[in-house]
């Protein structure tokens, strides 16, 4: 693989500062495949992905951890003791009720 320097150049980018076969492989495909997620151009993905990696060599690895942590699995049942908390009252007591031109009653200390 070749990187297009001209079509790089031509959007603005600048030109990493390695060939392509001198990046890390695995860190060079899994960053073309995040980067080509949002720009969907192979060839401007390739060059983002070296970008990236000349100033972070496993930027992709540390991206990946990151994603896995933020979307682990809830514990079993989170979502219903979620709701249940939510729906509960916020007291069991019932709250005395107030009658228009009625003070509160007074509060103990």
């Amino acid at each position: 693989m070749e990187f297009n320097l001209e079509k790089a150049k031509g959007i603005g980018l600048k030109e990493p500062k390695k060939k392509a076969d001198e990046y890390d492989a695995d860190q060079l495909a899994l960053g073309i495949e995040v980067e080509k997620e949002i720009i969907g151009d192979e060839e401007v993905a390739a060059i983002i992905a070296a970008l990236r990696l000349d100033k972070i060599p496993d930027y992709y690895t540390r991206l990946k951890d990151m994603e896995e942590a933020a979307t682990a699995k809830k514990p079993k049942g989170f979502e219903d003791k979620l709701v249940a908390a939510l729906e509960e009252p916020e007291s069991k007591e019932e709250k005395p009720k107030i009658e228009p031109d009625q003070s509160p009653p007074p509060s103990n200390p």
